[in-house]
């Protein structure tokens, strides 16, 4: 044990490098999994949605966030069925914001 501290005392650069690593190493670890989470989070929402089809904006590329459809552009006419438009809204903004309409 003594053996050790006194490397330590020796070696300080060292091991202080050493440590860095392993917290970066961990860093990286943490901030993936907090990716993923999210990733999923968000993606969940539209895999649970209980509906045969969705209508995206062609300008959207296939992405749903980016995609702002009107009723009427949808071809979404009251009494048809029971489809309805989506409307994704930033809970953490004062409002709805008008770019995240899906």
């Amino acid at each position: 044990m003594f053996l050790a501290l006194k490397e330590f005392k020796h070696s300080k650069l060292r091991y202080t490098l050493i440590i860095l690593i392993m917290i970066a190493i961990f860093l990286v670890f943490f901030v993936t999994g907090l990716a993923n989470g999210l990733a999923f989070g968000d993606s969940s929402s539209i895999r649970n949605l209980k509906a045969d089809d969705l209508v995206l904006n062609t300008d959207a590329d296939g992405v749903i966030v980016k995609s702002e459809l009107t009723a009427e552009r949808a071809g979404y006419k009251s009494g048809f069925g029971t489809g309805r438009p989506v409307q994704s809204e930033w809970t953490g903004g004062k409002g709805k914001s008008p770019y995240f309409k899906v």
